[in-house]
């Protein structure tokens, strides 16, 4: 049923951060101007700390838009945010670095144990599927697998799907302190806490995030599909070199059309997933207030009348 509300709840969200859209990338270049610099700095001293920085930094803005997207929409619900948006950007950054450790230590686990059962597979994972200093030699649909690495694919594959789903489970494991720390206030009542109630509600925080996911990936897949109908598939391709390289003059409102469906659909996850975060936070603070009004000493309401009333705000 919660899956369901996150859903309906996901599109109001999905509204208002496409309304701040413009904002948010204007300050996402501010930040990678910065970013980038600093990790010029770091590589010269410590190129695995610049690999954590960047990916604290990656998961970190992609955090940001979650707990906006909560923030945004909490009045709708109900709920009185508290605090300053500098401080949930300080929120979403430590959120970012443990979710960023998380994934990483899961990954370099995965890795270890995938060399152990089968060296060759990983060997293969290093050397021809991920980006060499040469380029980029990522295989894709368009460039079939050689004979040599047609035998690993099935493993490599797998690698990338446990970590895929690592990383799915640590923004499920966070999910619920996200919101607490969106609202500035913990289900209880109580100013934010980090990390609180981290882990409740896990099962339904993973099909949250695995649903914004998947489904986010299923409309990226349609992007051929739509550009099909629109009659822009024989230059999809060169499209997007012109808007990767600042040039619009020969873009014709199909191709606008297009874009603003890539754009929502990229804010779409976050949206699912502040959704979700925010009623889960509605109801841990419904059982929290129906916990306390049942054991309270003042009797003018009873466990049954306690528990009617969370079950009607449910």
């Amino acid at each position: 049923m919660l899956i369901i509300r996150s859903l309906l709840l996901s599109f109001p969200i999905l509204m208002r951060l496409t309304m701040i859209f413009p904002i948010m990338l204007v300050g996402y270049m501010v930040i990678g101007v910065i970013a980038v610099f600093l990790l010029l700095i770091m590589v010269a001293f410590s190129p695995p700390l610049a690999i954590f920085v960047v990916t604290a930094l990656v998961v970190a803005l992609g955090v940001f838009p979650v707990m906006l997207g909560i923030r945004l929409s909490c009045r709708q619900r109900g709920v009185e945010p508290v605090g300053t948006y500098g401080g949930m950007a300080l929120q979403s950054m430590i959120y970012g670095l443990a979710e960023a450790f998380g994934i990483l230590i899961i990954a370099a686990i995965i890795i270890g144990i995938s060399y152990l059962v089968a060296p060759e597979m990983v060997s293969t994972l290093f050397t021809d599927f991920l980006p060499q200093d040469s380029g980029p030699q990522i295989i894709t649909l368009n460039d079939p697998a050689t004979p040599d690495t047609l035998p690993q694919l099935p493993g490599v594959l797998l690698i990338f799907a446990a970590i895929g789903i690592a990383a799915i489970a640590m923004r499920a494991v966070l999910l619920t302190p996200i919101a607490g720390g969106a609202v500035g206030r913990d289900p209880n009542g109580q100013a934010h806490t980090p990390f609180a109630h981290v882990g409740t509600y896990f099962f339904t925080s993973f099909l949250v995030t695995f649903l914004s996911f998947i489904s986010t990936i299923i409309g990226y897949m349609a992007v051929p599909l739509i550009a099909d109908v629109l009659g822009l598939s024989a230059n999809l391709e060169d499209m997007f070199l012109n808007i990767e390289q600042g040039s619009y003059s020969n873009l014709g409102l199909d191709a606008v059309v297009l874009y603003i469906y890539i754009i929502l659909l990229s804010l779409w996850v976050y949206a699912i997933q502040g959704a979700g975060a925010l009623l889960i936070h509605i109801r841990l603070r419904d059982q929290i207030t129906a916990y306390h009004l049942a054991n309270t000493s003042n009797d003018h309401m009873t466990t049954q009348e306690a528990r009617a009333l969370w079950q009607s705000r449910m």
